[in-house]
């Protein structure tokens, strides 16, 4: 579980097989109609270039670290939209409460159904959430 803590272990089993763990939890099966093979392709190249896979690791690093204090984290001052789908297999959706101490402004956009990649599977539903977001700061 804390495998992205090793600073090299998570991006080696990550490239293995030409990125095949990583492939297969992005197309997410035949249900997916969104992630054609050409795009795996391009996620793969992408992956391959130095230091990408470093860049997304960081973010588990920085912030599901053993070692780090979440106390001597930054409050985010912008307002922020989280999106997130409540068929998500990987996070709950109770995982969007209780961000207020490094949040301020937060908006939680709910996607009913979705997964873990709920922009590939429903871009409509996270378009529109992403377009209505500003709108509130408008309105209000």
């Amino acid at each position: 579980m804390f495998a992205h803590e090793w600073p090299w272990l998570p991006e080696f089993i990550m490239s293995m097989n030409q990125f095949a763990a990583v492939s297969r939890s992005l197309y997410g099966g035949p249900g997916n109609k969104y992630m054609t093979e050409e795009d795996l392709e391009a996620v793969r190249y992408g992956l391959s270039r130095p230091g990408s896979l470093t860049f997304g690791i960081n973010y588990y690093r920085g912030n599901m670290s053993l070692f780090s204090k979440r106390e001597e984290r930054k409050s985010v001052l912008c307002p922020t939209i989280l999106i997130w789908a409540t068929g998500d297999k990987y996070l709950d959706v109770a995982f969007t409460t209780g961000h207020e101490k490094y949040v301020q402004d937060m908006t939680v956009a709910i996607i009913e159904g979705g997964n873990h990649f709920t922009h590939q599977y429903n871009p409509d539903e996270v378009n529109r959430a992403m377009r209505q977001f500003p709108e509130r700061e408008q309105e209000g």
